[in-house]
């Protein structure tokens, strides 16, 4: 939970204030937020920057006719370009969102051939072409669009900080260093 919703580090995190453990550690869509500004979508501005809407429209009279739109334009504008064609690139996204997706498909009364043309869309759950993965706590109505081997947890017993036994060693004849963990 804390991995996607994660706000910062309290001295003492409080379950009831933050039930998504928002005071654990500082999670990865706040990562972006804090380090990588310019790679997150939250308002709609114009060409010279000026904030248009503070909320991101999805659907009719919104921003994006629908949520492929809204990935195809992050996957082409906030992804540096040589990382866009990246066949390992999926969408996070959270319930909500998916199923904002997929229910308009199945909420109607259907014939058995489009019934199963729509088990094979919702099967290969895409959006914007790229792979959907809904993951559970991540935030309802956000996206994230990256690798998945991006994301790392990291479990130590005893401990809040990872401790290797470094020694370095002088090879003197080779005049280089090794270092050893």
């Amino acid at each position: 939970m804390a991995g996607f919703n994660g706000i910062e580090r309290a001295a003492t995190s409080d379950r009831k204030k933050n039930p998504l453990l928002q005071d654990v550690a500082t999670g990865w869509l706040q990562k972006y937020r804090n380090e990588a500004p310019a790679r997150v979508m939250s308002k709609i501005t114009d060409e010279e920057g000026a904030v248009i809407s503070d909320v991101i429209r999805v659907g009719k009279n919104g921003d994006y006719a629908n949520l492929d739109a809204l990935v195809m334009d992050a996957t082409g504008n906030l992804i540096d370009e040589i990382y866009q064609d990246d066949p390992e690139l999926v969408v996070i996204t959270g319930r909500k969102l998916m199923a904002d997706k997929y229910f308009p498909i199945v909420n109607q009364e259907q014939a058995n051939t489009e019934s199963l043309a729509a088990d094979i869309i919702i099967s290969q759950k895409r959006i914007g072409n790229l792979p959907a993965v809904r993951v559970p706590y991540f935030p309802a109505n956000a996206l994230m669009v990256t690798r998945l081997d991006n994301l790392s947890i990291y479990f130590m017993d005893d401990a809040h900080r990872p401790r290797h036994h470094r020694r370095a060693e002088k090879r003197p004849r080779r005049k280089l260093r090794v270092n050893e963990y």
